[in-house]
């Protein structure tokens, strides 16, 4: 029996003698009883100090780090088990590397969690905010920074097993060229996302014109930023173009503006005129939906068959139909203000006018009334040195 249980202890498994594997077994399981308590004992105390704080980051993090710790607990329990088995050679290089890589597994399983409470902070940043593009942005950070914790990670454990990365990372390298070059337009739209966010000249909602599409922001995506034009047709552009062109957010103005010009008839009289302007200027600086900052109302100039008067000033709702109402009620009144006058609008017409013997007869008079009154001015030396060398050159002098 005694020799009987002698080569049982003595027989080898993978070269190890059973006895040795045998107190390997159990001295892992006791490790493990130890762990449990290690771990239960720990927790309880770390959610103590954690209740003692008004945030909950140190919960988050606690919380996040329990399944890796434990792990790393699991770790150290085999490590120091699998000394009684005093390896040699082949499978004690073996062993460490497993070892070493879950400790590496764990470390970054630890980051990888933490990467959703990193989210979870921009996320609460983000409801701050009035913009709603940054709730759209939050879940692809996330993605990113887990993608790059696993990476990195998973290139760590590779070169611990003595793999050659150049050869990965090189390959990895002309992949993400080509992957750049397919996708190319797919990057560049989520960089003007992020552009759009940074700057955030607009957000759903807002009213606004590009060189490609004006109307009413409906959806940001990651792609495309989706606008409803004023004929309800849905625009979709992308958010590359959107960013690097000329934006006018209308839905940003504090007042909105009127400018037009009126035209009178040739026949109207400066009095009329000066009567208009002013009574209609008086008119906008006693109306309540009129902004008071800015009225001009002036005689402008001499058109082909009209006198001009410029109007300018702003309303003080930006709402579109507000102000269409008080742009009706406006220019109704000034029409009425006009009729009092009795001012003619004028329009594009044209006046011949045929030249008679007597007609020209009468201009060479004139022209000999004003040829005598330049000589007049001469002689009494009244007139100005520029105009006299004009009258001199025009009579050959």
């Amino acid at each position: 029996m005694k020799e009987w249980f002698s080569n049982i202890v003595d027989y080898k498994l993978w070269d190890i003698p059973m006895g040795r594997l045998g107190l390997f077994i159990v001295l892992f399981i006791a490790l493990l009883l130890i762990r449990a308590f290690i771990v239960s004992f720990t927790l309880k105390y770390m959610q103590k100090l954690a209740e003692k704080t008004k945030n909950t980051l140190d919960d988050d993090l606690l919380k996040a780090g329990i399944p890796p710790y434990k792990l790393l607990l699991l770790t150290f329990a085999l490590m120091i088990s699998a000394t009684v088995l005093q390896l040699k050679g082949k499978p004690v290089s073996f062993f460490n590397h497993v070892t070493r890589s879950m400790i590496i597994y764990s470390v970054f399983w630890f980051l990888y969690r933490t990467t959703s409470i990193v989210s979870g902070l921009l996320k609460n940043l983000s409801e701050k905010t009035e913009s709603e593009l940054d709730d759209k942005i939050v879940p692809f950070v996330n993605r990113i920074l887990g993608i790059i914790v696993f990476i990195i990670g998973a290139m760590i454990i590779v070169q611990e097993w003595n793999f050659d990365i150049t050869g990965i990372v090189t390959g990895l390298g002309l992949g993400g060229l080509a992957f750049a070059l397919a996708a190319k337009d797919t990057l560049s739209n989520i960089f003007g996302l992020l552009m759009i966010l940074t700057d955030k000249p607009f957000r759903l909602g807002d009213w606004i014109k590009t060189p490609q599409v004006e109307g009413t922001v409906e959806d940001i995506g990651f792609r495309s930023v989706k606008v409803r034009t004023f004929g309800q047709a849905l625009v979709s552009v992308p958010n590359s173009i959107i960013a690097s062109n000329t934006i006018t957010n209308w839905s940003k103005m504090g007042k909105r503006r009127i400018k037009f010009t009126v035209g009178f008839t040739y026949s109207s009289t400066k009095d009329q005129i000066d009567a208009f302007t002013m009574k209609t200027e008086r008119y906008l600086r006693n109306h309540d939906d009129i902004d008071q900052g800015t009225i001009f109302v002036k005689f402008s100039g001499f058109s082909n068959s009209s006198l001009d008067v410029f109007f300018y000033f702003f309303t003080k709702t930006t709402n579109w139909g507000d102000f269409l109402d008080v742009q009706h009620e406006v220019k109704l009144h000034i029409a009425q203000i006009a009729e009092s006058l009795n001012l003619s609008f004028a329009f594009p017409s044209q006046s011949i006018y045929i030249e008679t013997s007597q007609a020209k007869t009468e201009k060479i008079k004139k022209s000999d009334k004003a040829k005598l009154y330049l000589k007049d001015m001469e002689d009494s030396k009244e007139m100005p040195e520029s105009i006299l060398q004009i009258s001199n050159e025009d009579s050959g002098e």
